[in-house]
């Protein structure tokens, strides 16, 4: 049985709070959903960390970059900027924000959440976990560090704004084997054997792998009047337009969907 979980935290942030969380459950065949309702306090120091985990780890791969470029590399610095960071020191700011997240997911007004799920989800379940937000900041937030999912090894997080239109979905095609179009896009100081060969391994799969494709080529293979039933990228990605807009490097030269 499928499982949706869908956690509302409205316009609340990081610096005000979350005086209303509605959380509801719904599950198969049922039309109307659970419901919990929960309050979460205001947590400027994890919009901090979060932000501090982003530095470190931007000079951690800047300086795994270097290392590993054949040719020259040159990096802007901005005054004030963190310029070294050990691995020791990123392995610590990891954990100190996973523990800092979850003790505030368990204060006392959020607790009968919690419990309330645990009485009916199963861990045998296939879970989507859905975070609505209206914040930037927390829509980017790691939300799979939360220790709940540890105990429902079937869950997966998604993130969602707090309006959506509802998508018509086309109807199945009957078919015998899975179609998955895998795209490995600019992969430059990136390893991407392990994925090619995972993808090569794939039993009772019909499997598509393209390797940096220019644009055309990648619109050719996603029209493809058989559809696919799964889309696999590995490569670099970006975020453009203050943030609201996520693009995937194709190639070293190109992205999807191309803004221009």
């Amino acid at each position: 049985m499928e499982q949706r979980v869908v956690i509302n935290l409205g316009q609340g942030s990081w610096q005000t709070g979350f005086p209303t969380v509605i959380v509801q459950l719904w599950e198969d065949q049922e039309a109307v959903p659970m419901q919990f309702v929960g309050r979460l306090p205001a947590a400027p120091e994890l919009l901090q960390l979060f932000e501090q985990w982003q530095a470190y780890f931007r000079v951690l791969n800047s300086s795994l970059r270097i290392r590993q470029s054949p040719v020259e590399t040159s990096i802007e610095i901005e005054k004030g900027d963190i310029t070294h960071v050990s691995r020791n020191e990123f392995d610590n700011l990891c954990h100190e924000l996973k523990n800092q997240f979850n003790n505030w997911l368990g204060v006392s007004s959020f607790i009968n959440v919690d419990r309330g799920l645990r009485t009916y989800l199963s861990i045998s379940n296939s879970i989507q976990l859905i975070i609505a937000a209206e914040d930037a900041s927390v829509q980017r937030f790691p939300w799979h560090l939360c220790f709940f999912l540890e105990d429902y090894p079937q869950a997966e997080v998604a993130i969602s704004s707090l309006e959506h239109m509802k998508v018509k979905l086309l109807p199945k095609q009957a078919r015998s084997k899975v179609r998955v179009l895998s795209v490995l896009g600019d992969t430059t100081y990136i390893e991407v054997d392990r994925d090619r060969d995972m993808l090569k391994q794939l039993t009772d799969v019909e499997t598509v792998v393209l390797s940096e494709p220019d644009r055309s080529e990648l619109n050719h293979h996603l029209w493809d009047e058989q559809r696919w039933d799964i889309f696999f990228f590995a490569g670099h990605s970006c975020s453009e337009q203050g943030g609201n807009s996520g693009l995937l490097k194709i190639n070293a030269r190109e992205k999807f969907p191309s803004l221009s």
